[in-house]
This record gives structure tokens, C-alpha cells and sequence, in this order.
């Protein structure tokens, strides 16, 4: 699993409450994390009569930077990271191109953060920053939104078409349910548009459990008005402790997930979501089946860092 986690922060209590799910998946997998924030400071300007307004920047700069650093230190040594092992990392610019950045740069395996979602966004993660993260990261990104309850997470909801691409993120998706020993239940979304009838699914269903045997999983079909009504509704009824989706990044996300979908249930839904990008998903030592990797790829087609 994991080896090392980026864990942005904007000291909100939002971002906060992706630090419980961050420590508990360090644990698991012996990993380090690396604890990061964004300085969102514009650049230095010169006065027109000298360097007076460069320096009253400069010095603002290193004020922030010290206050930064005394509370990624208190967060560090709090009661929720005690005993990981915990980096802090500080940057300057917008927060999607540095979070992204930093994943290349430290060789992030997983990011998980927190969301505010659509409505209420504070500060540095307004608007879709986390989507934009889930979009176009090349690994795996854990999106939460409320601070763990119960340290012992059951059930995880893979939300899967049964279709090829599902067979390339069952790996990843598996492994984390093994790494906290939680049930994974795959389930298909059935609606108007997609509509199938029952023996069909299960069919398909069939063939998809002959073609991967190597994984334990059970599997669902659920009737919904819309996709991501269906995910809501099948997590509850399963009584999911984690949402897990595959999305193809910014091109748009395949079948079961056209448009936005995964970007919307990042946003709207209350549990925890566990998203892969299935075209960039890297072949990092955090992410092997039975000793091989996944996937490989260029490092350069690992992470397409959006304009913001």
C-alpha cells in the first residue's frame, strides 16, 4: 500500500478532518506523510522610488512563513499524528498546481484531503480545488469531508460498471480494503439510460468474476432515477463506510461515469470518497498485485497540472 501520503492543509477545520483518515492509512502501511500548505502570496512589486515596497513584502512573506510553520508544527505533534512519521512541506502559488506538483516532486502515493464541497468553500479550497485534484492527479485521491467517527471502516462501496476498465482500479480499490480489512462490495448503477435488465447484469457479472478470481469482493445491482442518486443510495442501504470510483481524469469519465460524476459525488456525498484514475494510475511501489506493478507510464504523463 501507501508509503507516502500528501495531506494538504488550509488549517480549516474541513482540511482537519482528512488528518484522522491520513494517520489511520500510515499506520496500516508503515507510511510517511507529508503534511503540506499553500502560501497563495502574490509576487513582490517594486515602488516607484526604490525597493521600499519589495522589502515590506519580503518581510511579510517571512512572517507568514513563521506563523505557517508554528502551526504545522502543533499539528504535527498533535494528539491525531502521534507516533506517524509526519514532513511538513510549504509552498508558494495556487493550491491544485502545488498539491499536484508535490505529489510528482515527493513521490506521493496517495493524497487524502479534505472538501468542503460546493457550498461553503473557505479560503484557499474554493470553489472545485478538490475536484480539480481528483481529476487530474496520476494516484489514487481519498476526498473527505467529516472527521472519522469510527476508526474501524466495514465496508467500502466500489461503484463499478463491471466493464474493463473496473478490472484495471479493482487492484488499487482492493488493495485498500485489505489494508484496513474492510468488505468491498461492487456494485452496478442501473438507470434509464444505461438501463439492462437483471439477467444481463448478472451475466456480466459473471464473466467479470471468472476473469478475476484473484480478488474477494460481493456484488450489487441497484435502480436509480441518476447515477450518482444511485451511489448515495446504495451506500446507504449497505450502510458503506467509504465511496470508492475510477474517473478518467479531465477527458471525461468512462460509462457508468460520463460527465462529472465522480466530481460530484466528491462534492456532495458525506462519506469518504477513494477515486483512480484509471489512464494514469503509476506504477509506484505502494500499488503492486502479487509483485507486478499495475501500469507504467512515463513520469511525465503521471500528473497534468491544470491552469488556475
Amino acid at each position: 500500500m501507501s508509503k507516502s501520503i500528501l495531506v494538504p492543509t488550509d488549517f480549516s477545520d474541513c482540511s482537519a478532518a482528512a488528518y484522522s483518515y491520513a494517520a489511520l492509512l500510515a499506520e496500516k502501511s508503515d507510511a510517511t506523510i507529508y503534511l503540506l500548505h499553500v502560501l497563495d502570496i502574490p509576487s513582490p512589486s517594486l515602488s516607484a522610488n526604490g525597493n521600499k515596497e519589495t522589502r515590506m513584502d519580503t518581510h511579510f512573506m517571512m512572517e507568514m512563513m513563521q506563523l505557517t510553520k508554528a502551526r504545522m508544527g502543533k499539528i504535527r505533534n498533535g494528539k491525531t499524528f502521534k507516533g506517524a512519521d509526519v514532513e511538513e512541506i510549504i509552498e508558494l502559488g495556487s493550491v491544485p498546481e502545488m498539491i499536484l506538483k508535490a505529489a510528482q516532486k515527493y513521490k506521493i502515493d496517495m493524497i487524502v484531503m479534505g472538501t468542503h464541497g460546493r457550498n461553503g468553500l473557505q479560503e484557499k479550497f474554493i470553489g472545485t480545488n478538490a475536484e480539480k485534484i481528483v481529476r487530474n492527479a496520476g494516484i489514487p485521491v481519498l476526498s473527505v469531508k467529516h472527521a472519522m467517527k469510527n476508526p474501524k471502516l466495514d465496508t467500502i462501496l466500489f461503484a463499478a460498471d463491471f466493464s474493463k476498465e473496473t478490472e484495471e482500479i479493482l487492484p488499487a480499490v482492493s488493495h485498500i480494503a485489505k489494508l484496513l480489512k474492510a468488505k468491498l462490495v461492487l456494485a452496478k448503477i442501473i438507470t434509464l439510460n444505461n438501463f439492462e435488465t437483471s439477467s444481463q447484469t448478472e451475466k456480466l457479472i459473471e464473466k467479470f468474476r471468472g476473469r478475476n478470481k484473484a480478488f474477494e469482493f460481493s456484488t450489487s445491482i441497484y435502480y436509480a432515477d441518476s447515477k450518482e442518486e444511485g451511489i448515495r443510495r446504495s451506500a446507504g442501504a449497505l450502510g458503506a463506510d467509504m465511496i470508492a470510483l475510477g474517473t478518467h481524469g479531465k477527458n471525461g469519465l468512462s460509462h457508468l461515469f460520463q460527465g462529472s460524476i465522480a466530481e460530484d459525488v466528491v462534492s456532495h456525498a458525506s462519506l469518504p470518497v477513494f477515486t483512480v484514475n484509471f489512464h494514469r494510475l503509476p506504477a509506484t511501489s505502494g500499488w503492486k498485485v502479487q509483485g507486478k506493478n499495475i501500469r507504467k507510464y512515463d513520469s511525465d504523463l503521471l500528473y497534468q497540472i491544470p491552469s488556475v
